[in-house]
């Protein structure tokens, strides 16, 4: 896999077990780089070459992810997604605060999360 491809936060149980705190990254695939994921900077992302303001844009959005581990089903999604249609795909990793064997902590990870997501809606407006 190409060194210069921004993955998926990949952690292991021992984190998961000890808790993480929560952050997010927007990982960004488009027809050009389906398989290679560019971090979106929250600020200035219209600098990235790759991201089209004119195109559509998803976000993908995992949840509860008790082990660390990443989805299994992400990059199925992001390839079915990029053949409906050209648009910028972003994957919201949110796994460091998803990844938690305490249920509750995680789902008080959600609203910042939603914070951050709403943010960067707001700053493409």
């Amino acid at each position: 896999e190409d060194s210069d491809c921004d993955n998926f936060t990949d952690l292991d149980f021992h984190e998961s077990f000890m808790g993480t705190y929560l952050y997010v990254r927007l990982l960004l695939y488009t027809r050009a780089n389906l398989d290679c994921g560019q971090e979106l900077p929250h600020h200035n992302f219209i600098q990235e070459p790759l991201f089209n303001i004119t195109r559509p844009t998803t976000f993908v959005i995992h949840g509860y992810r008790p082990t660390g581990a990443p989805p299994i089903w992400i990059n199925h999604i992001v390839h079915f997604l990029a053949a409906q249609k050209d648009m910028n795909i972003l994957v919201v990793d949110w796994n460091r605060g998803a990844a938690n064997l305490n249920y509750f902590t995680a789902v008080a990870n959600t609203r910042g999360t939603a914070v951050n997501i709403t943010g960067f809606i707001e700053s493409m407006e």
